[in-house]
Order: C-alpha cells, then sequence, then structure tokens
C-alpha cells in the first residue's frame, strides 16, 4: 500500500492518491486505531480539512471550520478531489460496520440523491447504495420520529438495486438479495 501511495503521488495522480487515503482511513477507523467511528479523521486523512481542498462541503464560507463533514456542494467534481459518492459509501459503510444506523440513514438521506447524480457510472455508487439501504432499513427499525424518512430513502436504495439487476448489472444481485 505504501509503495503504491508513494508511486501515485509521484506521478501526482491527486485524486487516487486521495482515494486511497481515504480508504486507508478508513481501514484504521475498523481496525481502532482512531478514535472515532464513522469519522474519518486521524493522520492519514481528515475530513475536517477537505473544505480547504475540495468541494465536498456546503454552507462553509470560511474554509476553516467544518460545519457538517457529510453535507456535499451541488457541484462537479474536479481533479485532484475525492469523488462525493466514494466519500458517502464510506461514510455509510462505516456507520453500517459500526452499528451506527442513524447516523448512516441520515447521510443517506442528506446526500445519496446528489451522489446518484454525479456518481453516474462509478463502482462506488452501487457499493454507497447498498450501504444506505442498510443503514436505512436498520434506522427505520429504530428510530420513531424519523421512520418515515428512513423507509422512504430505503425504498428508494432499494427500487436503484433492482432497476440496476434488470438493466444486467451482475454486481447488484447479492445486494439485492439482503
Amino acid at each position: 500500500m505504501s509503495t503504491y501511495s508513494k508511486v501515485v503521488k509521484d506521478f501526482r495522480q491527486n485524486r487516487q492518491f486521495q482515494h486511497i487515503c481515504l480508504f486507508w482511513q478508513a481501514v484504521k477507523n475498523l481496525h481502532g486505531i482512531s478514535n472515532s467511528t464513522i469519522h474519518l479523521v486521524r493522520d492519514t486523512f481528515d475530513e475536517r480539512m477537505m473544505s480547504a481542498t475540495n468541494p465536498l462541503q456546503s454552507g462553509n464560507e470560511d474554509s476553516t471550520t467544518v460545519k457538517n463533514p457529510t453535507t456535499i456542494v451541488k457541484q462537479q467534481s474536479s481533479p485532484g478531489i475525492i469523488s462525493p459518492d466514494a466519500f458517502i459509501g464510506m461514510k455509510a459503510m462505516l456507520a453500517m460496520y459500526f452499528g451506527d444506523f442513524e447516523s448512516g440513514a441520515d447521510i443517506a438521506i442528506k446526500d445519496y440523491d446528489y451522489a446518484m447524480k454525479i456518481g453516474v457510472g462509478s463502482s462506488s455508487v452501487v457499493i454507497g447504495t447498498i450501504y444506505c439501504a442498510i443503514c436505512c432499513f436498520a434506522a427505520s427499525s429504530t428510530s420513531k420520529q424519523k421512520q418515515q424518512k428512513h423507509r422512504k430513502m430505503a425504498r428508494t436504495c432499494h427500487s436503484n438495486l433492482k432497476k440496476w439487476v434488470k438493466a444486467g448489472n451482475p454486481n447488484c444481485i447479492h445486494a439485492l438479495a439482503i
């Protein structure tokens, strides 16, 4: 991993390097190296710093303070930044693995539709959809106040998976079965 990331960095492949850092920080969170569970904050990748380097933040006029790390600016991604669909998928995955379904469902409700629009053709959209659906279905049974919103988003994710299976995507069949 360190050799690959060094080569990517040497060739100035900023977008790929940021994605490697994102995934590596998620691995560290899963190993318990980071004090945080679903927040990607540590030495490898720090989501609080994203507002200064890329447009995954909205409502941040001051780029030094991050109000909400999962809210995404409604604009196209540009080279050198993390794609919103990968970021949302990673946050939903961590929420699912750590059992924080409410946070995963909130991430899905706020940002899933935008990630679907900007991540057309990206493999991380399918993976993010799976994790968002699981978080929303699980959260709908735990939170009575937001039950309707969570179920609606879970159904949206489920219908997208159905649509992709009907279109012949073999990577979605197992997700639909879950």
